[in-house]
């Protein structure tokens, strides 16, 4: 079994990187993707299913990491509740959610969001891997 700071430190590898390489994707094709969310509907069944799919795995990081114990791990527990509650909005409310996707992506708004998730990103990955080795450091010594 996986330790509970082992798992978080991985999760938040995991994380980092994907959101890393969502960046970097919307970065890459920027025109593509802008294009692609401005024509969307919210009636488009590519919404509904992809809001069920997060919510699978909102649930999933949920359950598996729920701590609120005021350390590092606690930012794991707030992304995954995010992730969590954004699935249920999107399955809710997918009109506003578009709409708001749209206001984003339609002005400048899209370049912040790449900045953010990059710093993001990077943040979360850096960090997992920083106590990762940390840990490991620590079990080791002991």
């Amino acid at each position: 079994m996986i330790p509970t700071t082992s798992f978080s430190f991985m999760l938040s590898q995991m994380i980092g990187l994907f959101v890393f390489i969502i960046a970097v994707v919307m970065m890459g094709k920027m025109y593509f993707y802008r294009k692609l969310i401005l024509k969307l509907q919210p009636d488009d069944p590519i919404i509904a299913f992809f809001s069920v799919f997060c919510l699978l795995i909102g649930v999933i990081l949920v359950v598996t990491h729920t701590i609120w114990v005021m350390k590092v791990l606690v930012w794991i527990t707030i992304i995954s509740w995010l992730f969590f509650i954004n699935a249920i909005l999107w399955l809710a409310i997918p009109e506003k959610m578009l709409f708001y996707t749209k206001k984003i992506c339609s002005g400048g708004g899209y370049y912040w969001l790449i900045v953010f998730l990059l710093i993001f990103g990077t943040m979360m990955s850096v960090r997992g891997i920083q106590l990762s080795v940390a840990n490991h450091v620590l079990v080791l010594v002991h």
